[in-house]
């Protein structure tokens, strides 16, 4: 008994010892962003990119009703854009916002009893649906999600200036590019848009602006543009930006009558109500300090403050970015996280906007060095989307610190100085 005494204080101080030598190996990992660099990572990535398309591939196949008959058939947000599509290609693009007209043709596309998708887009992005109303809605929805997918994934892997092989599986198993891909929606579309006017930003100012100018099919995420591009006193891509909008909302105009405009605009505000109920209801959908707040039970006027103190701090945070001329990688990164934050919806399939960002990171700290936790910082940025449709449910939205987190670290990143021996994280791989 005694001497079983004697012993337990030195099996307690050996095993004091290894439980501290273990949490500073752990620390010191996560500083240097080490443990992003070793090959069992690449396999796991892979393991969840399979295991990603199956379930995924499983929850489609039963919103379809392949698996077992449903009473009413399930919806897709692509559909909206699909009814939207085929009444401007009849010649009724006005009916496109009409509620009624809208919902009808949704059914029609799927069936009775379809559940409304809203139709929240401006004019422009008719120039778009009314090409995919020409198809047949299997072939539309394959088509466009195709094209964008492969084009937004172009334009990251542009970014990365990457092999597609090194990159590819890290592209895809991002969780939010499941359910882009599962709601057929247009998140690639215009993530790829707005990451390639910034990667010719520099070489082609008016490419990159007239792409700017395609944002006017979803211009909540290009609010931040003009500040950023005026901060940063790139005026030949402001003016290509503007004089391509005019044309883009002329043409619309155009094809579809000066009407359609006060059309979209009562269709708005009749339905904006409605729409942010469901999403608010919903706890997972909204990913921006307002949704967070709302689902964590505030009441609207609190979540409302908060959002517009987080929008002017992101405003303040790309205006300070842009005129001091960090970094184009840093500035671009901190611009498409800050216009998550701004905008005044992002839903959690629009985190393809923060895959952007993340991508010019990489791109930075390839060419550079990764400051103290900068890396597993970007590791969890790029987890954490995937547990907003899951934690939501709790009434709490992680997911909402996501573009924060990255906008800071755009922010910081060059103030930051790393020792030698970490600048070797991921620089490598």
């Amino acid at each position: 008994m005694g001497v079983g005494s004697q012993a337990d204080p030195g099996r307690l101080a050996l095993l004091a010892r290894r439980s501290a030598e273990a949490i500073q190996r752990t620390r010191e990992h996560a500083a240097t962003g080490d443990w992003l660099a070793t090959p069992a990572l690449r396999r796991r990535v892979a393991i969840l990119l399979w295991m990603q398309t199956i379930v995924f591939a499983f929850l489609f196949a039963g919103a379809r009703g392949w698996i077992v008959p449903l009473q009413h058939p399930g919806s897709l947000d692509f559909v909206s854009f699909y009814a939207a599509g085929v009444l401007a290609d009849s010649g009724h693009a006005l009916a496109a916002y009409s509620r009624v007209a809208h919902h009808a043709a949704e059914q029609a596309a799927l069936g009775p009893g379809t559940p409304y998708e809203y139709f929240l887009y401006p004019p422009p992005f008719l120039l778009v649906c009314g090409v995919l109303g020409r198809l047949p809605l299997p072939a539309a929805f394959l088509a466009f999600e195709a094209v964008t997918l492969v084009g937004g994934l172009a334009v990251l892997r542009a970014i990365l200036d990457l092999p597609w092989r090194r990159c590819i599986a890290g592209l895809l198993a991002f969780p939010a590019v499941p359910w882009v891909l599962l709601l057929g929606q247009n998140s690639f579309f215009t993530a790829g848009l707005f990451a390639g006017a910034l990667l010719l930003l520099e070489r082609r100012p008016l490419l990159a602006g007239l792409l700017v100018a395609c944002l006017a099919c979803k211009p909540q995420y290009a609010l931040l543009v003009p500040v950023a591009f005026v901060a940063g006193g790139h005026w030949r891509a402001f003016a290509a930006a503007a004089a391509g909008t005019v044309l883009i909302c002329a043409l619309s105009t155009w094809l579809f009558s000066p009407a359609i405009w006060n059309a979209y605009l009562v269709y708005l505000s009749s339905c904006q109500p409605d729409f942010r109920a469901e999403l608010v209801a919903s706890h997972s959908a909204l990913v921006m300090p307002y949704g967070a707040f709302r689902s964590a039970g505030a009441p609207r006027i609190v979540a409302s403050v908060a959002q517009a103190i987080a929008t002017a701090l992101a405003v303040g945070a790309v205006a300070m970015l842009w005129r001091r001329q960090a970094a184009l990688p840093l500035r671009a990164a901190g611009l498409l996280a800050a216009s998550v934050i701004a905008a005044p919806f992002s839903l959690f399939y629009d985190f393809v906007f923060i895959l952007a960002a993340l991508c010019w990171l990489v791109r930075h700290g390839r060419r550079g060095f990764y400051p103290p936790w900068s890396a597993t910082v970007m590791a969890a940025c790029w987890m954490l989307p995937g547990l907003a449709p899951i934690v939501g449910h709790l009434h709490v939205q992680l997911a909402a610190l996501v573009a924060p987190a990255v906008l800071l670290l755009s922010c910081t990143w060059d103030r930051a100085r790393l020792p030698g021996h970490a600048r070797r994280a991921l620089t490598s791989h």
